[in-house]
């Protein structure tokens, strides 16, 4: 494996960390989760 492709693997893991934090603590809330089509 290449340095560039370590950096990007971890950079990706870091987002889908970040972005399943971000789901549970909406949960917690009791809000929906919307993707932008919710009107």
């Amino acid at each position: 494996m290449n340095v560039f492709d370590i950096i990007i693997l971890s950079i990706v893991a870091l987002c889908a960390i970040a972005a399943i934090v971000y789901l549970v603590r909406l949960k917690k809330k009791g809000k929906s989760v919307c993707c932008g089509d919710c009107s």
